[in-house]
């Protein structure tokens, strides 16, 4: 049986995917400690920093839609886009800050538990990443 002398994964790719890896780690990292700061009731103050999530979700519809505009898509696409990139900046914004006032307000060993859940959610996708190699190379090719 002849054998295959490629790797799983070309070094080259990895090297040049790998800063993608690592911010959507700490994307989801800062996404699931937001989320878990709701949940712990740490939001105290929500109120007043809410129209700040709502601003940098309005630049970001407004930087999509500057980026978007030479795009071939038709309009409604790049409207489409623009708005989904307005609101889910306003709300991982709003997440990453609560994870912030959370990790401020709670001590380390209650923190340390939804931490672990982020690593171990963040090797879950790097893993299914790996073994479906393809579906990630069409993710971050451009438009």
């Amino acid at each position: 049986m002849a054998t295959s002398k490629a790797e799983i994964v070309d070094r080259e790719v990895l090297e040049r995917r790998g800063p993608v890896f690592g911010a959507s780690a700490v994307l989801l990292a800062g996404l699931v400690v937001g989320v878990a700061s709701f949940d712990g009731g740490a939001t105290v103050g929500f109120d007043r920093r809410l129209p700040i999530y709502v601003l940098a979700g309005t630049v970001l519809f407004v930087g999509a839609l500057l980026a978007l505009r030479y795009s071939p898509r038709d309009r409604m696409t790049v409207l489409r886009r623009a708005t989904g990139a307005g609101f889910l900046g306003s709300v991982f914004t709003g997440l990453w800050s609560e994870a912030v006032v959370y990790g401020l307000i709670l001590t380390a060993p209650e923190l340390s538990v939804y931490l672990a859940a982020a690593a171990v959610l963040t090797c879950g996708l790097a893993y299914w990443s790996l073994r479906n190699w393809h579906a990630v190379n069409d993710l971050t090719r451009p438009w």
